[in-house]
């Protein structure tokens, strides 16, 4: 005979929450799904909605952050990077299984279904406190049959009593598994706006993350939208096909940068996307088939203006009711000129609210003003001050916007604001980190000595609080080095503190140092979400790091002259070795090395071989070599280091520097070495100018100088009328120089052209470009800035 069970009564609320394992909850996590999200089911979102209300303390763990590389090879071992995060209120332990899936869904292997993805590796986490976070790195194994796009994923196990397990699993980014290329566009490029039809630059750069070679095709389009639509096969939605080129072979990990002339014929004005596709017609096979297009830059098409708010500054804080000054630099990116009204408002959230009706007066109106005749191309600077009242203390920006009334056609209408930093108004304190300096590598288990500077940004002084350090990188998280103690800051005060830190056993690789002020929130602040700073890249491990801090050479040479300049390399790696060093004649500023699988414009001079140099020692090494095939006219001198990449370095884009100029030819090259005066002078009162002007080409040679009061230090000599110029005060002539002949002058000037202030003196040697030059755009010097009085 059965024994007759006996029901269970189900309680309401903590007292008697084991009761709810009797009510068909389990509070063991037995039959949690850690999924996650959609996999949840009704049984155990009730659980959690029960512990949650009941407020049972337990822990919260979170995967936060699934990273690994762009692609690897079948078969490879590769490293990931998964952290995990304690958002409860108990301590506890978990463990973390990575997995590889064909989708971003990750899908447990237990219990094993049709569906579940491919387990790579279980990782144990120890004890985390709450608020703790774990970063762990693993080396796993890329064993798929088939080659193509895969998403790592991992699934945090819940723990005992979690009250929420909706954030146990996430998915990375796309990761190709194979031997193919994966072409991706980097970036295009090209002006703000054209007039219908004008033919513009446009500049895309292409790259292959993939695992193999590869020969692309890229096409330049405008489109109306983010979605880039091929015009091959023709369809309703395809969009303008601007122009097309072919790439040489790219190299996994390899970029190539082309500039194509097209021009933008459209039936209807407005604002574009200048888009690029590349492989549009899937011609490549490739781990990656759904990252080709990038649609970055807009550009506005039309004849009309197009107003931009460059900048808002404004205080770093203010007390209640103290005005609020701030300066606003307005442009016209259009192709016409216009004038637009101007308003400032203070608002404590990203979005400006202007009064316009029927919009409810949520911002502050701080002032209006006319933003006065802009050309094309031209920016102006205005300067509001207004009060703001008597708003509430707290974190605030200042807002501009250009022609809320939308007043004026415009090429782009939706670009007329920008925002000031956050600042505080109120009395209280506000911590920053102003700057964040350390070694540009360091070996695992290393100390690191760190140099902070804090500051008090806010109105009141801060009270004593702490400083950490920490590491991080594109494929781990935060990584905790250290803390140190920061004494009180009065208001505008600045200090700098050493730290002396070690981070946790870490992946060898590439990370940016960074500091935060005031991490357990101690201090009460105007804003307390800027606590926050970076600092430059470090490289952790065994692998040198050469970089090129100069490259100098004459300032011309003659054609098919040998040519000899010297460069310094230095090693900011943690291994001593030895490097290769390319010398370049440049037609630009961009130096592109000589690769086998790309073309360069440069000339490769001669290549030669550093010696051993050990870490934090730099060389000298003088190359002298050919310079057959450079262009006669202005060029730049430029190097590269370990171009055939035959070196294992902390950073492979540092590698290439631009130096000198250098002007090639049988002509002179006029420059002003310098040009001073007083510092203080009366008004209209005259004035002597002494300048230095130099021959720095090959042939003799003598040159007009035309001196200039100009209220910036770009010196703009006339050119049409009714264009903005600087004064012309004074015109001298040069003697016949010599080439590397230099010769001082003085000159006496008047001013009656100038107001009161300050204005720089500058002088410009052939202004009018009367004399053939190796190089014509360096021939304007800036100097001394004098003061005109009563």
């Amino acid at each position: 005979m059965n024994a007759r069970k006996r029901p269970i009564r189900c309680a309401t609320g903590i007292a008697t929450l084991l009761t709810i394992a009797a009510c068909g909850e389990s509070p063991s996590g037995d039959n949690l799904h850690p999924g996650g999200g959609s996999n949840l089911s009704a049984r155990e979102n009730t659980r959690e909605q029960t512990l949650q209300q009941a407020g049972y303390p337990s822990p919260d763990f979170a995967v936060t952050s699934v990273k690994g590389p762009a692609s690897v090879r079948e078969g490879e071992w590769f490293a990931t990077t998964v952290e995990v995060c304690n958002q409860g209120t108990e301590p506890g332990a978990t463990t973390v299984d990575l997995f590889l899936s064909t989708d971003p869904v990750i899908t447990s292997d237990v219990p094993l279904t049709p569906a579940s993805d491919l387990r790579l590796e279980q990782i144990h986490l120890a004890r985390l406190a709450p608020g703790q976070c774990q970063t762990e790195t693993v080396n796993v194994r890329a064993s798929v049959d088939i080659q193509g796009t895969y998403f790592l994923g991992a699934i945090v196990e819940p723990g005992f009593f979690e009250t929420n397990t909706l954030d146990n699993v996430r998915a990375g980014k796309a990761i190709g598994i194979g031997n193919r290329p994966d072409f991706v566009v980097a970036s295009v490029t090209g002006p703000t706006s054209v007039m219908p039809g004008q033919a513009f630059p446009a500049t895309v750069t292409v790259c292959n993350p993939g695992t193999a070679p590869g020969t692309p095709n890229v096409e330049l389009y405008l489109s109306a939208d983010t979605v880039v639509t091929p015009a091959a096969p023709l369809t309703p939605a395809s969009d303008l096909l601007l122009g097309t080129r072919s790439m040489n072979v790219l190299a996994p990990g390899q970029c190539q940068t082309e500039t194509l002339n097209v021009s933008a014929s459209v039936h209807r004005e407005g604002a574009y996307y200048l888009s690029a596709i590349v492989d549009p017609a899937q011609n490549v096979s490739e781990l990656i088939e759904d990252n080709n297009t990038l649609a970055a830059t807009r550009i506005g098409v039309g004849a009309a203006p197009d107003f931009v708010v460059a900048s808002v500054t404004g205080p770093t804080s203010a007390l209640p009711g103290q005005p609020l000054t701030s300066s606003v630099q307005v442009c016209n990116q259009g192709t016409q000129p216009g004038v637009a009204p101007v308003e400032l408002y203070l608002t404590q959230d990203d979005i400006i609210t202007p009064h316009i009706p029927p919009n409810p007066h949520t911002d502050v109106r701080l002032g209006e003003q006319l933003s006065g005749q802009l050309e094309p191309g031209t920016c102006r600077t205005l300067s509001f001050t207004g009060n703001p009242g008597g708003v509430a203390e707290g974190a605030y920006a200042l807002g501009a916007i250009i022609d809320s009334y939308r007043f004026t056609t415009e090429l782009i209408p939706d670009n007329n604001t920008k925002l000031s930093p956050r600042f505080g108004i109120g009395t209280g304190p506000d911590l920053i980190v102003a700057s964040v300096s350390g070694p540009t590598s360091f070996k695992p288990g290393d100390s690191v000595a760190a140099t902070v500077q804090l500051c008090n940004q806010g109105t009141a002084p801060s009270g004593a609080t702490q400083v950490e350090l920490f590491l991080t990188s594109s494929t781990a998280a935060r990584v905790p080095m250290g803390t140190a103690s920061v004494n009180a800051l009065a208001p505008n005060e600045c200090r700098t503190t050493s730290l002396t830190g070690t981070p946790a056993p870490i992946a060898e690789g590439t990370y940016t140092l960074g500091a935060r002020v005031d991490p357990a929130m101690a201090v009460a602040e105007l804003v307390e979400d800027n606590n926050v700073g970076t600092g430059s890249r470090i490289g952790v491990g065994w692998r040198s790091d050469f970089v090129i801090k100069s490259v100098t050479g004459p300032a011309s040479i003659q054609p098919g002259q040998p040519l000899t300049a010297h460069i310094e390399v230095c090693n900011q790696g943690t291994l001593t070795d030895q490097t290769l060093v390319d010398l370049y004649v440049s037609p630009d500023a961009i130096i592109t090395p000589h690769v086998p699988s790309q073309a360069s414009p440069d000339v490769l001079v001669n290549r030669t071989p550093t010696d051993m140099i050990a870490p934090g020692d730099c060389q000298t090494v003088t190359i002298e070599g050919s310079t057959y095939g450079v262009m006669e006219g202005a060029n730049y001198l430029g190097a590269a280091v370990d171009v055939p990449n035959n070196t294992p370095e902390f950073f492979e884009d540092n590698n290439v520097h631009t130096g000198s100029r250098l002007g090639v030819g049988n002509r002179p090259d006029f420059v002003v070495a310098s040009v001073t005066g007083p510092s203080r002078i009366r008004r209209g009162e005259p004035i002597t100018a002494t300048l230095e002007v130099c021959n720095q080409g090959t042939q003799p040679g003598s040159t007009p100088v035309e001196l200039f009061l100009s209220q910036d230090t770009v010196i703009t000599p006339p050119t049409a009328p009714g264009v903005p110029s600087d004064y012309p005060v004074g015109l001298t002539f040069t003697n016949n120089l010599a080439p590397g002949q230099c010769e001082t002058s003085s000159v006496q000037v008047y001013t009656r052209s100038a107001g009161l202030g300050d204005y720089y003196l500058g002088a410009i040697a052939d202004a009018g470009n009367a004399v053939p030059e190796l190089i014509e755009d360096n021939n304007s010097r800036t100097g001394t800035r004098i003061s005109f009085e009563y």
